[in-house]
């Protein structure tokens, strides 16, 4: 039982009673210097700060810890940093969603002995170290001074890397090292406690005691092996991972509490291997538990909305910390839900991998698979079609205010609003999407985060990766693919202007996918995407043919000054037998603009607006017979979603045009009905047949997309009418008439 606090009165003592206090203040005294001096040798004695009044005469959960835990407790609770407004504000919470929900584990904490905390703004206000006592026994709490702290450690070593550009002060800094010595000093706590009961705890979590934890945290899930929180703001210069507690294996928590102080050094110097100059950002506490978790440790992430509140040192609570990325869910078991971003498209010529990487680093996949990326893939080719156009045969991306969403296109967003649900999806359909992007981004699930624009994921590739499948498609192929490869990236980056646009390289995410991992990453979460699970080194590992094909294109890299080697060397390196034609002039050209092209999307210059293409040769196809067949005629006034179909009396599809009228349907002539190009219409024509067939004995659906000359026909004076009397009188049937894009004043 802790002492209680000294009794104010002055009751008589006998001589023994004095002799009494005379010992046991010897043996306080003794103990406190003991302490000290075990302390900065690291080698803390059960009674960790001496006896110390308990103005609340109680031990909080000391008072029955000992009969709740038994000697093999298998998890820990560790407590850090400052106790600010802890009994009426931080305890209540703490005691109900953390300690009642991890009822059997053993609890430690380490805070400082301050009494009052100066701020820019407010009065100070004290903070009552001895609130800590209500948490645990006094054996497993630590309370050090600030004279103690500066003895341990030099804050002035860490000064040098202040965050820059930020607002952060000398004192800033201090107190993150403050915060790190005591997340260190209550590691160091639980593993002397393992040591003296010959023990190992299986699941710990690290938390602080200045917030308010809004709902249960139960840490006893071993499927969790590392749970952090998702970050409570949208990243501007700085971005990492939510530094605000840890619960899971101890493993993983170790690295967590105990790695910080050996790696800072070695986060500085990986900075410079992974970021420009410009993006360095020095030793920024999210920053580095990025780096310290990912790279480092390599440490499998799982990032939930977790909603805690920080407690000023006036002891305001944050309330935004929870409201800017998170609101508030029906569902008990999951209380907070994300408002960012759902996904991501992801645009590219060769983009498999990279989807695939996102999957296993990320945890962002494609819904169901196969079915959603063909009917994405579909989508894309109608849309393509329809501008007279296909992948390889094309002259700029689609203009998304000719384009309809047809049937495979609704399926797709039906799979993805669904699992936007739960999950956080890609789309990817290399490398139509591409061209096609600016008529999915209305379509698909938005972040609710303020300002927060559509994640769109570009990855340029190497322009020799046009040139190894040239065999393939003939004599022209050579001048082909590399226009095709200046065209698609001028076009995907103008489908991607005005999004939130994270760029990647193909060549460059082969040669080191844990560094475009990590930037990908960092990328995606200034989006506003953030992913649930993080697992960079593991995902990699499991994306097996990652490396395949990694070398060719890196070793033909320009080097400074954009200086590559000719047309000529680029086949030999790429082709698995010699190029037979000698390229021509044509060629040479666009294999020089392509170059300086992709010397301009490294460099980041081919992204900045009003960016022009130096071109010395037209982009234009090379013949008439190349070019891009005209698109098919749109009447204005028509809103079928079939409009650009051909018209279902023209006899399109028929190798003689018919013009006749009435027109015939049979097996020689589909009357514009061919393959999968009225989808839409046979989708209505099952759901009007599900509907009345117990009212039609026999029912036949006719459906077209009519223009305004045909509904000025179907308008005629008692034409309509007599046409429908011969109709039914004819086959006894139910006829549906559908009109599109004409006013009439009756239906």
């Amino acid at each position: 039982m802790a002492p209680q606090a000294p009794n104010k009165s002055k009751p008589h003592l006998s001589g023994l009673a004095k002799w009494l206090l005379s010992l046991i203040a010897l043996c306080v005294a003794t103990s406190i210097r003991l302490h000290s001096t075990l302390q900065h040798t690291e080698k803390q004695t059960d009674f960790a700060f001496g006896p110390r009044s308990n103005p609340h005469g109680t031990e909080g959960r000391a008072d029955h810890i000992a009969n709740a835990k038994s000697e093999d407790s298998s998890c820990a609770l560790l407590f850090f940093g400052l106790a600010r407004s802890f009994v009426d504000k931080a305890y209540p919470e703490i005691e109900k969603h953390i300690l009642g929900e991890n009822p059997t584990c053993e609890v430690f904490v380490h805070t400082y002995d301050v009494k009052n905390e100066e701020q820019d703004a407010g009065s100070p206000r004290t903070i009552n170290t001895n609130d800590v006592f209500r948490l645990t026994t006094r054996s497993n709490i630590l309370i050090e001074t600030e004279d103690d702290f500066r003895e341990q450690r030099n804050v002035e070593t860490f000064h040098p890397y202040i965050p820059i550009p930020s607002r952060w002060k000398t004192r800033d800094m201090d107190n993150m090292i403050r915060q790190w010595h005591s997340i260190d000093k209550v590691w160091n706590l639980m593993t002397q406690f393992e040591s003296r009961r010959s023990i190992e705890f299986d699941r710990v979590a690290i938390l602080r005691l200045d917030v308010i934890y809004t709902h249960p945290i139960r840490i006893d899930d071993r499927d969790e092996l590392a749970v952090i929180p998702t970050m409570a703001f949208v990243p501007g210069n700085w971005n990492g991972l939510n530094d605000r507690l840890f619960y899971g294996s101890r493993r993983f928590a170790e690295i967590w509490a105990s790695h910080r102080f050996d790696n800072a050094e070695g986060y500085i110097q990986w900075q410079k291997w992974a970021f420009p100059t410009s993006k360095r950002r020095g030793l920024q506490s999210e920053g580095f538990m990025r780096y310290l978790l990912t790279i480092h440790g390599r440490v499998p992430l799982t990032i939930k909305p977790i909603c805690i509140k920080r407690v000023r040192s006036t002891g305001k609570v944050l309330d935004s910390d929870c409201c800017i990325l998170l609101r508030p869910s029906s569902d008990p078991s999951n209380p907070f839900i994300s408002r960012t971003s759902k996904g991501v498209f992801v645009i590219g010529m060769n983009t498999t991998v990279l989807a695939g990487l996102l999957s296993a680093t990320m945890a962002l996949d494609t819904p169901h698979s196969e079915i959603s990326e063909g009917n994405v893939r579909k989508q894309d080719e109608e849309w393509l079609e329809q501008q007279g156009m296909t992948f390889h045969n094309f002259t700029h991306g689609i203009d998304e205010n000719k384009t309809i969403i047809g049937s495979y296109g609704k399926r797709a967003l039906k799979d993805y609003n669904d699992w936007s649900a739960t999950s956080l999806w890609v789309m990817n359909d290399p490398p139509k999407l591409g061209l096609t992007l600016r008529s999915w981004l209305p379509l698909l699930p938005k972040s609710q985060v303020a300002r927060m624009k559509e994640t769109v994921l570009f990855s340029y590739s190497h322009p020799v990766e046009s040139l190894v499948p040239i065999h393939i498609y003939g004599d022209d192929a050579l001048e082909k693919g590399l226009r095709n490869w200046i065209v698609y990236h001028r076009e995907a980056i103008a489908q991607s202007a005005n999004t939130c646009r994270v760029v990647s390289s193909d060549t460059e995410l082969l040669q080191d996918p844990v560094k475009q991992a990590f930037l990908i990453q960092d990328g995606l979460s200034r989006c506003s995407l953030f992913s649930r699970r993080l697992d960079i080194y593991g995902g990699i590992n499991s994306v097996r043919d990652l490396s395949s094909g990694a070398g060719a294109a890196h070793d033909l890299d320009p080097q400074k000054g954009c200086k590559f080697i000719p047309l000529e060397s680029a086949l030999d390196s790429v082709l698995s037998s010699p190029y037979q034609l000698p390229a021509s002039d044509r060629a040479h050209d666009l294999y020089d603009i392509a170059m300086h092209f992709y010397c301009d999307l490294k460099s980041g210059e081919a992204l900045k607006t009003n960016y022009t293409i130096k071109s010395a040769v037209s982009l234009e196809w090379g013949s008439d017979e190349a070019k891009p067949k005209e698109p098919t005629h749109v009447d204005p006034t028509c809103l079928s979603p079939e409009k650009e179909k051909p018209w279902i009396l023209d006899g399109s599809c028929s190798d003689t045009k018919i013009a006749s009228f009435p027109s015939e349907a049979r097996l020689e002539r589909s009357c514009g009905f061919c393959g999968d190009a009225t989808a839409y219409l046979r989708t209505l024509r099952d759901e009007i047949a599900a509907k009345y067939k117990e009212r039609c004995s026999d029912l036949v659906v006719y459906g077209a997309a009519l223009g305004k000359d045909y509904v000025q026909w179907l308008d005629t004076p008692n034409m309509f009418d007599l046409k429908v009397k011969q109709a039914v009188e004819q086959h006894g049937t139910c006829i549906f008439t559908f009109f599109s894009g004409a006013e009439r004043s009756s239906p």
